[in-house]
């Protein structure tokens, strides 16, 4: 009987100690067997929730105006949107320390793949009430060049 108990003890003990390990090799398996487009958006998942654990915002901010262009860079801001509908304040506080040679940049092509995606109205009304000049910056943009509704009522581009 108290053989048993080790045995039993003892395969828990292994589980706990493997766990996370396994875990961890699922999120890289993920990540291996993504396109770039996918690991675009992993990887900005990845430094958001850096940030949201250590609220150094450095980070993210080097990743959002440094890293991905091009469709990657569309895919950083699609999950970057997604994320700032969740989380307004922290979206305001990582925006506004955007450096300023990069925050034009940042409202345009930002509010762009927020009317692409569909998910500029949501942004819109969240963020309506907050002051900073970045976000009023992209709802300014993005209301000025939504995209135009055609006669059937599809979106054009």
């Amino acid at each position: 009987m108290k053989s048993k108990r080790l045995k039993i003890g003892l395969s828990l003990l292994v589980f706990i100690c493997l766990f996370p390990l396994l875990s961890r090799g699922l999120d890289s398996w993920r990540y291996a067997t993504s396109d770039a487009i996918d690991r675009a958006g992993i990887d900005t998942q990845r430094q958001l929730t850096h940030y949201e654990g250590t609220q150094d915002a450095r980070e993210i901010r080097s990743w959002l105006t440094d890293g991905p262009t091009e469709a990657l860079g569309t895919q950083v801001r699609l999950t970057f949107g997604s994320w700032a509908l969740k989380h307004p304040k922290d979206f305001v506080f990582i925006v506004e320390g955007l450096p300023e040679q990069k925050k034009r940049e940042f409202i345009v092509l930002f509010a762009g793949t927020l009317g692409q995606s569909g998910q500029f109205d949501d942004f819109k009304r969240i963020f309506a009430r907050y002051k900073s000049k970045v976000v009023q910056g992209i709802i300014e943009y993005g209301e000025s060049h939504r995209p135009m509704k055609w006669p059937n009522g599809n979106k054009s581009g």
